[in-house]
């Protein structure tokens, strides 16, 4: 059994968008699988396993979408530097937090030779207050 990563994330200025948003809409197949076929998933998508589009909360706002979707153990880094080197123009905004190793961190695909990524531990008061606010149920104390 897996620790669960949960990934928030943000695509947006690529027609692509859209057709990731339908084809997770109409909830059949996996994901990751869909646009970066993969026969060594750690290597290829940074995960050990596919998301089911069943199990992705998405939303769209005129071409920019978000997603929310949990994987095994890691963020699907290496799956969205491939999506962006595939689909020039696209921007990704990854947040994520694993509690079980108490971890939490940011990537953004800023161009297609150099990206951001940054990762602290949970309990770092270095944490950018909008990353502890978006996984505020992490943070919540009685």
């Amino acid at each position: 059994m897996p620790n669960w990563c949960v990934n928030k994330v943000t695509l947006s200025g690529h027609e692509v968008c859209t057709e990731i948003f339908d084809y997770i809409s109409n909830e059949q197949g996996y994901f990751l699988s869909k646009y970066v076929p993969s026969e060594d998933n750690n290597t290829v998508w940074g995960t050990k396993w596919d998301v089911r589009c069943e199990d992705i909360i998405a939303s769209d706002n005129n071409g920019t979408v978000y997603l929310e979707f949990h994987t095994a153990w890691c963020p699907p880094i290496v799956f969205f530097e491939s999506l962006v080197n595939k689909y020039k123009g696209l921007k990704v905004e990854l947040q994520y937090a694993e509690p079980g190793m108490c971890f939490i961190g940011e990537w953004t695909s800023n161009n297609h030779d150099e990206n951001d990524c940054y990762e602290w531990y949970m309990d770092d008061t270095s944490v950018p207050a909008p990353l502890k606010e978006a996984f505020a149920e992490f943070y919540e104390t009685n």
